[in-house]
């Protein structure tokens, strides 16, 4: 009998790996509300985010936005982007998953919208990699 499912493709953020801005913010700004709901609104959710997340904008010029944007201090914004980075952590489950249908021969990708800087980061952390056949990242193809 074959099998009819010979591909599947997997996300990263918020399918292979956490991603949870609104608990990166009340890490960041655990009695502030206020200014996790500032930043939420002028950075996670602006367009600057999902141009970084395209690739035609690069990191740096990013925080340097979201700073005069939100009038919080540049060394913030840079603590806030590291943050992003760390708290891109496995999903367990997810990854069993992954494994199980390694071992049934099927054929794995990986696609995201996901910026240069934190796409390398992750590639540094972690070697699940070469599990996948492809790999395409957002802000590497300019989409």
């Amino acid at each position: 009998m074959s099998r009819s499912i010979q591909n599947i493709v997997f996300d990263l953020g918020g399918v292979l790996l956490e991603w949870k801005p609104d608990q990166i913010l009340a890490r960041l700004y655990p009695e502030a509300p206020k200014t996790q709901a500032l930043i939420k609104k002028e950075v996670f959710q602006h367009p600057d985010w999902l141009a970084l997340d395209k690739g035609t904008l690069d990191e740096e010029a990013a925080i340097l936005l979201f700073q005069r944007r939100t009038g919080r201090p540049l060394s913030e914004m840079k603590k806030l982007m590291d943050t992003v980075r760390e708290t891109l952590i496995p999903i367990q489950p997810t990854f069993a998953l992954l494994e199980a249908l390694l071992k049934e021969g099927i054929s794995l990708y990986c696609v995201s919208n996901m910026q240069v800087n934190v796409f390398a980061y992750l590639q540094k952390r972690y070697d699940f990699w070469g599990k996948f056949k492809g790999v395409v990242i957002s802000a590497h193809i300019r989409m």
